[in-house]
C-alpha cells in the first residue's frame, strides 16, 4: 500500500482580474506539483482523471463521448506539435506551460 505524499508547504496563489476558472485550476495544480510532494506523473494522472470525469459528465452517450474525445485529442495534439519544429522535430525555444513542472 503506497502512502500519500505529504504536502509540506502552503503555497499561496493569487489571481488577476479576468483569470478564467480553468486557468485558476491549472495554476493551483501546477503550484501544488511544483512546491508539493507530487511529481510530473502524478500531475498528469490527476489531470487525466479530472478530464475524464468532466467528459463523462458532459457526454450524453458512448458515441457522444467518443466524438468529444476525438475532437479534444485533435486540438491537444495540434497544440503540442506546434511546440516542435516540423523539419527537425526538435523542441522550439518557446516554453510550454507544462514545463513549469520540470526543475
Amino acid at each position: 500500500m503506497a502512502l500519500a505524499p505529504r504536502i509540506t508547504k502552503h503555497v499561496p496563489v493569487t489571481f488577476s482580474m479576468g483569470t478564467s476558472p480553468s486557468d485558476m485550476l491549472y495554476q493551483l495544480m501546477i503550484m501544488q506539483a511544483k512546491h508539493g510532494a507530487f511529481g510530473v506523473d502524478a500531475v498528469i494522472d490527476a489531470a487525466m482523471k479530472v478530464f475524464l470525469e468532466g467528459l463523462h459528465q458532459r457526454a450524453h452517450d458512448r458515441s457522444d463521448a467518443e466524438r468529444q474525445i476525438d475532437a479534444i485529442h485533435a486540438k491537444v495534439k495540434g497544440i503540442l506539435l506546434d511546440q516542435y519544429d516540423a523539419v527537425t522535430g526538435r523542441k522550439r525555444q518557446q516554453k510550454m506551460p507544462a514545463r513549469i513542472l520540470m526543475p
